[in-house]
């Protein structure tokens, strides 16, 4: 059995049994959440997809309500889990047809298919952790995390219900909210802009009237008699 180091021990002392209890479990929980990404990108399963994976192959035509138990969580956590499983071929839905309520799932081909061990998941780093350690201890460990768990479920549940009321009427007012994106666009386009307006309107010069036209003609013909007389005159000026 490993001996914890005097580092180890005065900081326990100090912090106390509970927050020394959350210390070592925020340890694991953020060693797992490293694992699950990096299977996520090696395989394309995050570590509760993979494990709903694994549970669903061996209860085939389970339920969502019996593998959030088993899980210890509250369903609507695994919705979103399940959805993506469904989308990505993974796993089946259907009705239960003594309840229609209820939806049972079954692995497809393609969710078999990684139904087996693997070197590089989560499941396979902590079976490598339990490998030398003593039956008994691992046993204690099950039955600590166990009573803890029952102990936290109803407050998770409480906590998860409470988040799920608060969100259904956010998305119900964003529904009837109306949109007010389009309304300048089709404002703006029932009316032409000022510049639009000013090029259409061309004033056209008025055409000469009659009247006009008549006066212009008789100032012609007298410039075209004054003309020759001009003419005559600067040539006598000139001969004298």
């Amino acid at each position: 059995m490993p001996v914890a180091s005097p580092q180890t021990a005065a900081e326990s002392t100090t912090l106390g049994p509970v927050l020394d209890f959350m210390r070592r479990l925020w340890a694991i929980d953020h060693a797992m959440q490293s694992l699950s990404k990096r299977m996520e990108s090696e395989l394309g399963l995050t570590s509760p997809q993979r494990l709903v994976i694994r549970i669903v192959g061996r209860y085939p035509g389970i339920s969502a309500g019996r593998l959030a138990d088993i899980l210890h969580v509250h369903p609507s956590t695994l919705t979103g889990v399940l959805g993506r499983l469904d989308e990505r071929g993974l796993l089946t839905r259907k009705t239960d047809k003594a309840d229609l309520r209820r939806a049972l799932f079954t692995l497809t081909a393609k969710g078999r298919a990684l139904d087996v061990p693997h070197p590089r998941t989560v499941e396979a780093a902590i079976e490598a952790a339990l490998a030398p350690l003593p039956v008994r201890n691992i046993r204690v460990a099950e039955e600590l995390l166990a009573q803890l768990a029952t102990a936290l479920a109803p407050r998770a549940a409480a906590a998860s219900e409470a988040e799920e009321a608060t969100a259904k009427p956010k998305a119900a007012s964003r529904a009837r909210a109306p949109s007010k994106a389009k309304a300048p666009k089709a404002k703006a386009a029932a009316r032409p802009s000022k510049v639009a307006a000013k090029a259409k309107v061309v004033k056209a010069k008025p055409a000469p009237t009659a009247k006009a036209a008549a006066t212009a003609k008789p100032a012609t013909k007298r410039a075209a008699k004054a003309s020759p007389k001009a003419s005559a005159k600067a040539s006598k000026r000139s001969g004298r």
